[in-house]
């Protein structure tokens, strides 16, 4: 149908309801006497196609959890290991002035004297693994817990003729 023909239709239609309301308006009149001074009349066309139907429709839905990933700095302090080593320190050797006496006489004479045998030794030591740093460190924030949630969804049912008031008309008569 052309937008004319479309057009032609709503037209004749539309002057046929206003017609028949001023047509029937004296009977409608006449057949109520009982003293009331109004009369209401309707006329509904429509024009178009119809409104499709619809329904809703409710899930239940599982939903998963909602992670969020935080970033924070952290400074690690730096590593050492702990080295232990076995060193032999020879004997300790000084040169000392020794005191004699013979007789009434005074003797003084440097000497090489042992002030410490040799023996061995643990020499502990730190040597630095890793230096410290700042360390970028991720973790997973709980956003949203898992649970269930109900889903409504509006879902056409089908194509069937259901009117659909594009154009209505009210008359209030009086007397």
């Amino acid at each position: 149908m052309t937008r004319n023909q479309s057009f032609l239709c709503k037209s004749l239609l539309s002057g046929a309801a206003l017609t028949g309301l001023f047509t029937l308006t004296p009977a409608a009149l006449a057949h109520h006497s009982d003293g009331d001074s109004r009369t209401d009349f309707r006329v509904n066309i429509h024009l178009g196609q119809a409104a499709p139907r619809y329904e809703e429709h409710t899930t239940r839905v599982w939903v998963e959890p909602v992670y969020r990933t935080e970033c924070e700095r952290v400074w690690i302090e730096p590593a050492y290991r702990d080295d232990c080593q076995r060193v032999w320190i020879p004997d300790r050797w000084e040169r000392r002035e020794v005191v004699r006496y013979r007789g009434c006489r005074r003797w003084v004479s440097c000497e090489d004297v042992l002030v410490e045998p040799g023996h061995w030794d643990v020499r502990n030591r730190q040597i630095l693994v890793c230096e410290g740093h700042w360390e970028t460190r991720e973790r997973q924030v709980l956003v949203t817990p898992c649970h269930w949630e109900y889903r409504t969804e509006r879902v056409q049912v089908d194509d069937r003729c259901y009117p659909n008031p594009w154009f209505g008309v009210f008359a209030s008569l009086s007397r």
